[in-house]
């Protein structure tokens, strides 16, 4: 059985995950704040550089071998750029983006000592391509899209591939923070007239994990409902 670490397993979109990855023979290792009832969960703090270098350490150990890593946590506060504060703002930049490339990281030098084929799939955002009105979210997200382009192409010859989603809106809390009238006006606007279900962006995310993929590497799916 192959062994993936899942950060934000405790999430309405992570538990989606979670169960998918399963359904699919993988042994899921989740990260979060809180249990996730979909898996194993330590519970690591990722705004903490030190406390994830410790967390990847006890993975390791437990499990010498692991071939996926989705980096699925995700700050989001829905701020204007007006009301954000400075320490907000470190958080969302230091959960959406320092912890994917530090897991990144650690996990591809792992990966490569071993000569273990592996997968590293990021999840973004439309924002990342169309900034709403949350621009640090929006930022991160955009970072995030290239950071996963330059790893794809940089770690393509040790045979790890590199991928993103990039969703629209989700139904479940992170959906709630939109206020409306921005939330109904965000849902006209999407072609499909909907917000995606967790399911739907974990099916990507399975996809991209799987040998199904095998030729994909720096490409971003975006399941947005058809914005663009």
């Amino acid at each position: 059985m192959k062994n993936i670490v899942l950060t934000g397993a405790a999430g309405a979109l992570g538990i989606s995950i979670a169960e998918e990855l399963q359904n699919n023979g993988w042994n899921v290792i989740g990260i979060d704040l809180k249990r996730s009832p979909a898996c194993e969960t330590l519970l690591i703090d990722l705004s903490d550089r030190d406390a994830i270098r410790d967390g990847f350490k006890a993975i390791s150990h437990s499990y010498p071998e692991l071939h996926g890593l989705v980096n699925n946590a995700g700050v989001f506060l829905g701020k204007g750029w007006d009301d954000i504060t400075d320490d907000e703002a470190s958080e969302t930049l230091n959960v959406n983006l320092r912890a994917p490339l530090l897991l990144s990281t650690l996990f591809a030098k792992q990966a490569i000592a071993k000569a273990i084929p592996a997968a590293i799939v990021n999840v973004a955002s439309v924002a990342g391509r169309e900034p709403g009105y949350d621009i640090v979210y929006a930022a991160s997200k955009a970072a995030l899209i290239q950071m996963t382009r330059g790893l794809g192409r940089q770690l393509a010859g040790n045979g790890i591939r590199v991928n993103a989603v990039a969703p629209g809106v989700i139904e479940g809390p992170m959906a709630d923070r939109i206020s409306e009238p921005g939330r109904t006006l965000y849902m006209q606007r999407t072609p499909m007239k909907r917000f995606a279900e967790p399911a739907e962006i974990a099916n990507v995310i399975a996809f991209l994990l799987s040998p199904k993929a095998s030729y994909l590497t720096g490409a971003v799916i975006d399941a947005n409902g058809g914005l663009f």
